[in-house]
């Protein structure tokens, strides 16, 4: 099957060389015409301070060298990712003298995809090697360079796409290595492995495939001097490795053992992220082990995919019939098949870490490629002399590739969500529902420079920190006279860029703001910039708006609390008329019960969100503030009288409800589901078709947290308030249920720390207090280092601390509104949920501590 010779009617391999060379620079020319479609990852950043810290360590420039790898280690340790390309990269843009953020990432983008190409030329080359063919040399660079994911991936990720094409040009060299078998060629690919390896740490797959044939020679050697060459050659292929392998590894110069921690983070990185896989979040080690096969299967083009199975099928049917261990050619191609069996079955055997989709594992896809020619080669040849069979087989291989192309055409620059048919790809605003399709947020690129080049300066709301990093990231491509004027929060700002889905798709089309832009793919809505004021718009948009309000307040609101909520037959609206900055901070909530089912005791009873003492509503029409008792601790605050609502009928005994499957919970915030409308907030939320027993309505303050180091140990916010309408008697009828009250000032633990604030220990919850609160108290940040009884008890990426930490600030937990209620500052913040051996906990500013305090036994 490989190195089979020229067959008769692939005819000259002339035409194909030439046309390959062709389509190598015609791709190299779309590459510098698109190359600013492409948005920035989040890893980008950390991938540029990663290559310069090593060029200033080769310049011995030590203080840029440490500030270069602080920022970027700071995310991703050295030893997983190296420097091989990324150094490079930094020398290029300290050579041209890059100094705006648009040039130097452009650059990168642009010679990571020349890379990426060469790769591709590399599989053309090796092709061509195998099987005498320029055309099939053709066919090899076009299924390897147009796959959707890897193409859009070739602009963005400098780590995976360098990674996928040094692999391909090292199995060309592995190729060239078993046909010659002289030291030289094997010291020659072991210094592509040593480079490769320095890349990514699993390029010792291919480093192990090697000496494991190396080692099937020794062992079928006939004489002492075959025997003497092969371990000859091994040698040359090992030294030369390690040693290109320690010359581009810094960290290596320092402490060579790092190599072994970076071979054990294979199975175990400490990054874990969640991954949404048909239709349910997973996080490893909970990945379920075809995660990594459906991954593939799903985003790969069909006629490759199933080319790739024939072709695995023909080698090693051709190696059972020649011997395994006879020919370089058979051994090749056993090592192709291996390559991409051994690193699924390794990852699924050893449960290994793998999140967001299959991109670590690219580098598979150069290896199948090559199979998937060799698949083509076969069917040709089982046609025997029928020339009209023969070229069935060719049209059919160029339709694949064809197909492909169109699908990249169509979806670009957003071809890094390629799905093949395999999935449902065409009910709209399904396929995002199951998979994950843009964690990099890369679509906000799109977003952001369609609204930075309609609206001058606009300003845009980050206050979803998730996603904050990703909206600035991207900010950096743009032209410095279109860069948004300023970052800020709801409502205060002028667009809001998040997640295209307005609400889940249980109430059916949600309410969101008037689109600026949306970003579709495959029908489905990958990210939106909604405009808070309708009048960036023009005037249809605020008409529309106007008229919206106008029938909402038409009349007399259902309930009174923080926000005026108004129902109609299968819409909920909050308007709040004038609109203030702090009244859309958090999220809201809503909880809504089919008639069919029993109220659940929450609507009379309700009680605090996981333990936290929840917070003061904010002061609205027809609910009174409660004032703060004098006395040192925190008295308690009962709920204050709802003007004109009756209370809820009472709940049902215990056992006859249902509460698992009563309520259906929705949040949501004013950022992507409200609009200003003459200065007015007003925020629409469809209801669930069908009649509703009960709905449970309010606002809550979210603890923003770290993503890796999830699920998070603070829990949910405080409530800022809270009503219940019930609707079972037709029409509807609401009441207070706004304040669950703080604990008892007397069943508070008062810790004995000289510190400017009071704290409070209550259960797992630990209270800061003030009673005098001043504005500068509330813009400081407090720090809480939890160290555990059992350092077993933290995440596994924790245990070199010994202390998990726990860093948040009063405005966002939520002194900012609590001081408006009689001038105090309070805090809550739950500890984690194990035993403590010793807590600190303090305030600072700036990098300055202000005040710390130290407890133990807690």
């Amino acid at each position: 099957m490989l190195a089979a010779g020229r067959s008769p009617w692939w005819g000259s391999a002339l035409p194909g060389k030439a046309l390959a060379g062709v389509a190598l620079g015609s791709l190299a020319a779309i590459g510098v015409a698109v190359v600013d479609d492409y948005g920035i990852s989040a890893d980008d950043a950390v991938q540029r301070h990663l290559g310069f810290a090593v060029l200033y360590q080769a310049l011995g420039d030590r203080d840029a060298e440490r500030r270069h790898r602080d920022l970027g280690e700071l995310h991703t340790p050295v030893r997983f990712y190296g420097t091989a390309f990324e150094t490079p990269l930094a020398a290029v843009e300290r050579l041209l003298g890059l100094t705006d953020s648009r040039d130097i990432h452009l650059t990168r983008h642009l010679l990571t995809h020349l890379l990426f190409l060469a790769g591709g030329g590399c599989a053309a080359l090796l092709a061509l090697r195998l099987f005498r063919s320029g055309w099939l040399a053709l066919l090899a660079f076009a299924l390897f360079a147009l796959h959707p994911r890897l193409y859009a991936h070739s602009f963005f990720n400098s780590k995976d796409a360098a990674f996928a094409a040094a692999f391909m040009a090292c199995l060309a060299l592995t190729e060239r290595a078993f046909r010659r078998d002289t030291a030289g060629a094997f010291a020659l690919l072991g210094l592509g492995v040593g480079t490769l390896v320095n890349l990514r740490v699993m390029g010792a797959l291919l480093a192990a495939l090697v000496l494991a044939a190396k080692a099937v020679d020794l062992m079928l050697a006939r004489d002492r001097a075959a025997r003497r060459h092969t371990l000859a050659t091994g040698a040359a292929f090992a030294a030369s490795a390690g040693l290109g392998l320690y010359a581009l590894s810094p960290y290596l110069w320092r402490d060579p053992s790092q190599l072994v921690h970076a071979l054990a983070a294979l199975s175990a990185h400490p990054f874990r992220p969640s991954s949404l896989f048909q239709g349910e979040w997973v996080r490893w080690p909970a990945i379920p082990p075809h995660y990594l096969p459906t991954w593939m299967s799903i985003t790969t083009p069909l006629a490759a995919l199933a080319l790739a199975g024939v072709g695995a099928a023909a080698i090693l049917a051709r190696a059972k019939v020649a011997g395994a261990a006879r020919g370089a050619p058979a051994r090749f191609g056993l090592l192709l098949v291996a390559c991409p069996a051994l690193a699924i079955l390794g990852i699924v055997l050893a449960n290994a870490n793998v999140y967001h989709g299959w991109r670590h594992f690219h580098f598979l896809w150069g290896p199948l490629a090559i199979i998937a020619v060799a698949g083509c080669l076969w069917l040709a040849r089982g046609a025997g002399r029928r020339r009209a069979l023969k070229r069935g087989v060719g049209g059919l291989a160029a339709a694949g590739v064809a197909a492909g192309a169109a699908q990249m055409a169509a979806t670009h620059p957003h071809q890094a969500m390629y799905f093949n048919p395999l999935v449902d790809r065409d009910v709209p605003e399904r396929l995002a529902g199951r998979y994950e399709m843009d964690y990099w947020h890369l679509s906000f690129w799109e977003a952001l420079e369609r609204v930075a080049h309609g609206w001058p300066a606009p300003s845009f709301d980050t206050t979803e920190g998730h996603l904050r990093g990703g909206l600035r990231s991207q900010a950096l491509l743009l032209p410095p006279a279109l860069r948004p004027g300023r970052f800020g929060r709801a409502p205060a700002v002028d667009f809001v860029i998040d997640r295209g889905q307005p609400l889940p798709a249980a109430g059916g089309p949600g309410r969101a703001p008037p689109m600026a832009h949306a970003v579709t793919v495959y029908d489905n809505t990958i990210a939106a910039a909604f405009a808070l004021d309708a009048a960036l718009l023009g005037p249809p948009a605020v008409h529309t708006l106007q008229a919206e309000r106008t029938a909402a307040a038409a009349s007399a609101p259902t309930a009174q609390a923080g926000f005026d909520l108004h129902w109609t037959p299968g819409m909920l609206t909050w308007l709040k008329a004038p609109c203030a900055a702090a009244d859309v901070r958090g999220e809201f909530i809503l909880r809504t019960a089919p008639h069919s089912t029993h109220i659940h005791p929450s609507l009379a009873h309700p009680s605090p969100s996981k333990g936290l003492a929840p917070s003061h509503p904010s002061p609205s029409k027809g609910l009174a503030p409660s004032q703060p008792s004098p006395s040192k601790g925190l008295a308690p605050l009962p709920p204050s009288p709802s003007k004109g609502l009756a209370p809820l009928p009472a709940s049902p005994a215990p056992g006859t409800a249902h509460p698992g499957r009563e309520f259906t919970e929705r949040s949501f915030n004013f950022g992507r589901h409200g609009v200003r409308v003459d200065d007015a907030c007003m925020i629409r939320t469809p209801l669930p078709h069908g009649p509703l027993a009960a709905i449970e309505a309010g606002q809550r303050l979210v603890h923003h947290w770290k993503r890796r180091q999830a699920p998070n140990p603070m829990g949910d916010g405080p409530d800022l308030w809270r009503v219940a309408i019930d609707l079972s008697a037709g029409q509807p009828v609401a009441t207070d249920v706004t304040r669950p009250p703080l604990p008892p000032a007397e069943a508070l633990v008062e810790l004995p720390a000289d510190a400017p604030f009071d704290l409070y220990l209550h259960g797992r919850t630990l209270v800061y207090a003030r009673r005098h609160c001043r504005p500068e108290d509330t813009l400081a940040a407090f720090f809480l280092h939890a160290h555990p009884a059992d350092p077993a008890d933290l995440p596994r990426g924790r245990r070199g601390s010994g202390f998990l930490n726990l860093d948040f600030n009063m405005a966002r937990h939520d002194a900012a509104l609590i001081a408006h209620f009689g001038g105090r500052c309070a805090a809550w913040v739950r500890l984690p949920d194990f035993a403590i051996a010793r807590l600190r906990t303090g305030q600072h500013a700036h990098g300055a501590e202000l005040w710390r305090a130290e407890f133990t036994d807690v």
